[in-house]
């Protein structure tokens, strides 16, 4: 299990909900909204979801007691809708930077729009979920999963990594959590548009360089030139420019 962990932060992860099994990290921090029980930055960390879940309700598969799977709960936004996926590319930079600081720089990309890979492999997803009124962010909800102890190298046709299969060896997960926790404060303390645009566009998989996609329903190549406020890509494929918005091209990993 994973031991206590006291980040030094003022509002993340002050209280931490721990639990060996879970539907999903995601889920329980709705009910705890839902029931008026949670503070800003409460953080839910779990050792098995057996209901966990990734982006367009794709399952999130995690060997119980291997991996990082938490949740952290941001309440009282009043933020307009444009913020939503500005919030998107600054937790992926936070979640990004910490595992970049374990790997090789040039190994560690963004792939568009919330998932992080380690040489062409996924190592983290991030799945954030927002309550709205209107065209108001009232809370969030930081989904994240990082893959540590989990081996997938046996695992054939399956485009994961983990801290083990790069290292070869076992990562302590508690200093990885903490450092999570602090560094997702910092940086949402302080907010830069321009710089956290700029990072997020410079680090995505493909990012002015020629990669393989789907679009049309045909491979093509292309490569991306940049990322709108909206989380829409601007792709240049045969000289031409599409904003595209998720779901109208695929990345395929090479």
């Amino acid at each position: 299990m994973i031991a206590k962990i006291n980040p030094n932060t003022q509002y993340i992860g002050l209280n931490i909900i721990y639990f060996n099994q879970i539907d999903s990290t995601n889920n329980f921090a709705q009910q705890f909204l839902l029931e008026n029980k949670a503070e800003n930055g409460t953080t839910i960390i779990a050792e098995e979801q057996i209901n966990g879940r990734g982006q367009q309700n794709k399952t999130w598969i995690s060997e119980p007691f291997k991996n990082i799977a938490m949740s952290i709960i941001l309440t009282q936004h009043n933020k307009q809708h444009e913020y939503a996926f500005f919030l998107n590319k600054l937790i992926c930079l936070s979640v990004f930077k910490v595992i970049k600081n374990q790997f090789p720089s040039n190994l560690v990309k963004i792939k568009w729009p919330n998932d992080i890979f380690v040489d062409h492999k996924k190592i983290a997803g991030i799945l954030i979920e927002n309550s709205f009124s209107g065209k108001t962010i009232n809370n969030s909800i930081l989904g994240i999963g990082i893959n540590i102890n989990q081996s997938f190298n046996k695992i054939n046709n399956f485009q994961a990594n983990s801290f083990f299969d790069i290292l070869g060896k076992e990562t302590k997960r508690e200093p990885i959590v903490k450092e999570l926790l602090e560094t997702i404060e910092k940086d949402l303390e302080n907010q830069n548009t321009t710089e956290i645009a700029e990072q997020y566009e410079q680090n995505l998989y493909h990012y002015h360089t020629k990669g393989m996609f789907i679009f049309a329903e045909q491979k093509v190549i292309g490569s991306i030139q940049s990322c709108d406020e909206y989380g829409r890509l601007n792709v240049l494929i045969n000289n031409t420019q599409h904003l595209l918005s998720h779901g109208e091209i695929t990345t395929i990993i090479e």
